[in-house]
């Protein structure tokens, strides 16, 4: 059965575009979308993510734009204007940037959804105290997600541990996407603040993202469909 609203993000984390499309190609539009971030954007241009379209894939362009509010809106009708499906910005920009963002997407039929970056699943309470940041995580996600909602912005970038609290303050029509899936078994890279995706898909969250357990296996596409089938167990 074909799945219309696939709710896994494969990470593309490459730095090629022969080894993105070797990737791309063992996966599938059915069962995923695909996220394209700095390193492989910076490589390759929109040129990689009108290629990923062609083959019948979603994209979620992950640049995580942090600009004054001119040139975020400049960058984000650039990226509308490929068709993209979603856009990130860093909320941390703050209610200008944010506006201008939520603008550029304005009177655009079929316009990309835009999310907000919160805080980094990489990064701790001793990472946001070293950048004068002294409230819990949990307390700044939710006031940046709130921050992001009263500009428009539709949802919010959140680690697993913070769905719950967002989706709470914010009700079901705020998109929550979830880095930091990771396998139970898996938990020994720079991820921090992670779950497993039934956990994350269970809590609330209405995308996951996923990178190197999928695209380090020896069979990702297998991976992607035991973990398709296992988030929609919880749905």
């Amino acid at each position: 059965m074909v799945n219309l609203n696939p709710r896994i993000i494969v990470a593309i984390d490459k730095d090629s575009s022969n080894s993105a499309d070797r990737l791309v190609r063992k996966l599938s539009p059915d069962l995923c979308r695909l996220k394209v971030g700095l390193e492989l954007f910076s490589v390759c241009g929109p040129n990689i993510v009108q290629k990923f379209q062609r083959m019948g894939y979603s994209v979620f362009v992950d640049l995580k734009i942090h600009d004054i509010p001119n040139t975020c809106y400049r960058t984000v009708r650039a990226l509308t204007n490929l068709g993209v499906w979603m856009i990130s910005v860093h909320v941390s920009g703050g209610r200008e940037m944010l506006l201008a963002a939520s603008e550029a997407v304005e009177g655009i039929e079929c316009s990309p959804l835009i999310v907000g970056i919160s805080v980094l699943t990489s990064l701790e309470a001793k990472s946001l105290n070293e950048i004068g940041i002294d409230r819990a995580i949990s307390e700044h996600v939710n006031k940046l997600s709130f921050l992001a909602s009263n500009c428009n912005i539709d949802g919010i970038v959140c680690a697993p541990s913070e769905i719950l609290i967002v989706r709470k303050k914010l009700g079901i029509k705020f998109k929550i996407v979830t880095p930091g899936i990771r396998p139970t078994n898996n938990l020994g890279d720079d991820q921090k603040r992670i779950s497993s995706a039934q956990s994350a898909i269970k809590d609330g969250s209405d995308y996951i993202v996923i990178g190197r357990p999928i695209t380090d296996s020896k069979y990702p596409k297998k991976v992607l469909e035991d973990l398709s089938e296992s988030i929609y167990s919880v749905c």
